[in-house]
């Protein structure tokens, strides 16, 4: 870890998008508490005062003497809070923002950072210092952070000295890229506690997995908006897998950045398949796959090809679904009660639907994210509704099979 290192081509494929990860509470915020927390996160944290610029051999990261964490605070609730996450992003003038955005009963805090340099692992695991951090200033201590953490070793690097790590073949210093980059239409299923346990149960009674049992509703969910199209079409399914314990040592959440690879499955889908003899199917390559240690990183290019013989649009022949599982964090900080996580997409670089899972306060949320350019807001919502009705389907027949 250093002061400064160029980013990796997994990494620069990322960089100006910048995912936001956002808690709704109910309280009041310290602002003295909350300014004291994001000065010692800073000071734990190297990347959140970096920038990163094309120096004419690549994408140069480096930390930024003297630079603060940037807070942005707005009235109002969700709506502005996303609004602040869809505003312009500059990876020279800075890799982090926090937002605040808080109404008469409580509001919204959240830390968005850009996709180059973090995953959903490592996001999460910054934001929870932040929570940690602030619940004890506002309790009145002074925390001693953790010893300084500096700049994230790249994802190519930990894969070439990681025993049982993928393939590492990649461009370590990539040319000056524009990658696509469109705003998101964004859609979330949100299950409650008794909903959450039906799933999980499902999942139990078929020998199977959330995960399965999601991309199974997705895949048919998708496969549904092209009625017309008959017999089997093609299709894919992307699963990002975290790496980081599959390695030999095992890498901590925030030591690199991008540690993940992606599985890919291809099937033949007829519209009246069962979804969940589909998503155990997907699962079962999955752990194939696993087995076998040949899941690549993410961003190979082999894994961007998105071209295949379907009778689909392209944009409904492939979905990526990821679940995050349960997210272990208090609902208790100081005055703050936590009533739900966001992950708010700042722009989307897919040409196909993005889903995210996780489980937070035991209840399910499924974020549906989906490419504007391919996707009206009444297409997005029709999809999402069928992901949540094929869902649903799944936990009555396991309802009706207990009774």
């Amino acid at each position: 870890m250093t002061e400064c290192r160029y980013l990796d081509d997994i990494e620069s494929h990322m960089l100006g998008a910048a995912p936001g990860h956002l808690v709704e509470y109910i309280g009041k915020v310290d602002d003295d508490a909350l300014g004291r927390a994001l000065e010692l996160l800073s000071r734990q944290y190297s990347i959140l005062r970096s920038t990163v610029r094309h120096d004419g051999h690549g994408y140069l990261l480096q930390v930024q003497p003297g630079a603060r964490l940037p807070l942005v605070s707005v009235a109002g609730g969700e709506d502005e809070a996303s609004a602040v996450i869809a505003r312009p992003w500059e990876p020279e003038s800075g890799l982090a923002r926090v937002v605040h955005c808080r109404h008469d009963h409580g509001g919204f805090l959240g830390l968005q950072i850009d996709h180059a340099v973090v995953d959903g692992t490592s996001l999460r695991a910054i934001f929870d210092d932040l929570l940690a951090i602030y619940s004890a200033v506002a309790a009145g201590g002074d925390p001693d952070v953790d010893k300084p953490v500096l700049l994230p070793a790249s994802p190519r690097s930990v894969f070439a000295v990681g025993q049982g790590s993928p393939d590492p073949t990649g461009d370590e210093r990539p040319p000056r890229t524009t990658g696509r980059m469109v705003p998101p239409v964004l859609r979330r299923i949100e299950f409650d506690e008794q909903a959450t346990a039906d799933l999980v149960a499902a999942s139990r009674r078929h020998g199977t997995s959330v995960h399965a049992l999601l991309c199974g509703a997705v895949l048919l969910a998708q496969r549904a908006q092209a009625p017309a199209t008959a017999g089997p079409a093609r299709m894919a399914c992307l699963s990002p897998v975290g790496l980081r314990n599959r390695v030999i040592p095992p890498v901590g959440a925030t030591a690199t950045t991008n540690f993940l690879g992606l599985h890919r499955y291809e099937l033949e889908l007829e519209q009246d398949d069962d979804a969940v003899a589909v998503g155990v199917a997907v699962k079962s390559d999955l752990d194939e796959a696993l087995a076998a240690g040949e899941i690549p990183p993410i961003d190979l290019p082999r894994n961007r090809r998105t071209a295949f013989r379907s009778s689909l649009l392209p944009q409904l022949a492939m979905a990526q679904i990821s679940n995050n599982g349960v997210l272990k964090r208090k609902t208790r900080h100081g005055e703050l009660t936590l009533t739900r996580v966001l992950t708010v997409p700042h722009v989307v670089r897919a040409t196909y639907p993005v889903y995210s899972a996780y489980t937070f306060d035991r209840r399910l949320t499924l974020a549906c994210v989906f490419p504007s350019d391919l996707f009206s807001q009444s297409e997005a919502a029709t999809v999402a509704t069928s992901v949540r009705t094929v869902l649903t389907g799944m936990t009555r027949r396991v309802a009706e099979l207990v009774e």
